[in-house]
């Protein structure tokens, strides 16, 4: 008798470590209601007779930082609403601090080959190792640990051994634009020069082909500033991509040409940030904050608490060309510590004004 009480005891301290650990789904249920309701497009007339362009609906997140627990959940999550996601985006580092870090997990999780992935600056600096070499690899050594395992199952146009490439969505009109943040010149000169140039071959070829062009770049643009919304870090708010300042010129070049731009999307500060550059006010630029809890509290004003809602932190990110609309849906990671939602926003991506947030 003492020994099936001992036994029961020991079951109940047991059973909520034993617990099955809720997914990011269960912990959104509200999800897919909302996605439905985003995904609907734009009518152009009160009728409804005349044909749009429906939106595109990426599953979008960053930052993972060689969390493999991390990445299954993300996973597991674009499997079950895989129906309503046009593709999978990770804009960067994917290793946990340098490019001699493990990069194996990704391989071995279910469908993140799937996955396609804008390289960080973790992806190319040798140090954050104790008695590390410092410096950068250039992009063909991190083409060969990054792209060539997985890239064929992308379907994206790109030069052999190039970190960037671009993506079509013809029936969405949208071109995805990749870059690789970390051609800069003394990095990697040569890669740098090479990236910008296809960069303005491919932004013509949009134009030409009616094409609204989505960039994707790791870290955040050059002299930001935010838009005010709840998906806006209270506490810090930066961007140091000053390479990218020659990127936006084009794209201002592009558009008094008639081409047509959506937005930037990033990651790199682990916090949510929407916001410009001010030398270019009419580029949106939203930057999620990151999917793993790594050092997430040093740098974001939202806790992240294993076990709870504000574990995770992915998104569905839509866009929709008929009336010039970014809508981001947020699974986990809600709510900040001033009590201020992250469930969804909608912002108008050529006039930057916020037309609903909650």
């Amino acid at each position: 008798m003492k020994k099936l009480i001992f036994v029961l005891i020991f079951a109940a301290l047991c059973a909520p470590a034993c617990a099955k650990e809720k997914s990011i789904a269960e912990l959104n249920p509200e999800f897919e209601e909302r996605v439905i309701q985003a995904l609907k497009p734009k009518n152009l007339t009160p009728w409804g007779f005349k044909s749009v362009t429906q939106p595109l609906c990426l599953f979008f997140f960053s930052d993972v930082h060689g969390d493999a627990r991390a990445l299954d959940r993300c996973m597991r999550f674009y499997d079950r609403y895989e129906k309503y996601f046009d593709d999978a985006v990770c804009a960067g580092d994917v290793v946990e601090a340098s490019v001699l870090m493990d990069f194996s997990y990704w391989g071995k999780t279910k469908g993140a080959e799937k996955v396609l992935i804008a390289l960080g600056n973790h992806e190319s600096q040798k140090s954050h190792l104790p008695d590390g070499e410092k410096g950068y690899v250039l992009h063909g050594v991190s083409y060969e640990r990054y792209f060539a395992p997985l890239i064929k199952n992308w379907n994206v146009v790109n030069n052999p051994d190039d970190t960037w490439y671009y993506k079509d969505y013809t029936e969405k009109k949208i071109r995805l634009v990749v870059i690789d943040c970390m051609m800069r010149k003394g990095i990697d000169d040569e890669g740098a020069e090479a990236q910008f140039a296809w960069f303005r071959k491919v932004l013509t070829d949009a134009r030409v082909k009616g094409l609204h062009v989505l960039m994707v770049n790791h870290i955040p643009l050059y002299n930001m500033a935010p838009i005010e919304c709840n998906f806006t870090n209270l506490n810090k708010f930066q961007g140091d991509a000053s390479e990218t300042v020659r990127y936006q010129e084009e794209i201002e070049k592009f558009k008094e040409k008639g081409g047509e731009f959506i937005c930037w999307l990033g990651g790199h500060n682990h916090w949510d940030q929407m916001g410009y550059n001010k030398d270019f006010p009419t580029q949106l630029s939203f930057c999620t904050a990151a999917a793993c809890d790594y050092q997430c509290e040093v740098y974001s004003d939202m806790m992240r608490v294993k076990g709870t809602r504000c574990n995770d932190c992915v998104n569905a990110v839509i866009i929709d060309t008929t009336c010039d609309t970014l809508k981001v849906i947020r699974a986990g990671a809600n709510i900040d510590s001033y009590l201020r939602p992250h469930n969804t926003i909608a912002v108008n991506y050529k006039t930057l004004e916020v037309i609903s947030q909650n």
